[in-house]
């Protein structure tokens, strides 16, 4: 089984995906650690070094080499299904899930986080920064096969509904 996970960054997509793939048994993967490995270098560098065209052309790169795999749980980049089709692509390729997260809990765990995340840097109030990026990118994660809000949840929590949602999909 082909799982992606989608949504805003901050979401849990990278460890609410690690515990899936291992109550699934499958391989993990997340987008931004097979970029940097790729790279050599890090998210912020390539931003700062290549800018935002040339990672999301990174993101789509990772999407291709996993076209011919199966068994696997993917953790994406919180803008990778907003371009290139990549959300239409990964629907026909497997199981898309949205993590829904609230704009409280977002602030919650991006506040101490800003400095890591290229996008986040600005001049902008944080809550103005999400609420702009999430009234873009909201209509395209609505379009995953599966929406699981992720509020105040625990991680493993999290997985095991998603096991049971993949099992009897």
């Amino acid at each position: 089984m082909r799982v992606f996970l989608v949504g805003y960054m901050g979401a849990g997509k990278s460890s609410v995906g690690a515990a899936l793939a291992k109550v699934l048994n499958s391989r993990f993967v997340d987008t931004d650690d097979w970029i940097e490995a790729r790279c050599c270098k890090t998210i912020t560098q390539i931003f700062n070094d290549f800018g935002e065209k040339e990672f999301r052309a990174k993101e789509k790169e990772c999407l291709e080499y996993l076209i011919d795999q199966d068994d696997f749980v993917l953790a994406t980049g919180g803008g990778l299904p907003c371009y290139n089709n990549l959300m239409e692509l990964m629907n026909e390729m497997g199981e898309t899930i949205f993590l829904d997260a609230s704009l409280e809990t977002l602030l919650k765990r991006l506040e101490l986080e800003n400095q890591q995340r290229p996008l986040l840097h600005s001049n902008q109030n944080l809550s103005e920064i999400i609420t702009s990026q999430l009234a873009q990118r909201k209509p395209i994660y609505n379009t995953a096969k599966h929406i699981l809000q992720v509020n105040d949840r625990a991680i493993l929590s999290i997985a095991q509904e998603l096991q049971y949602i993949l099992q009897n999909s």
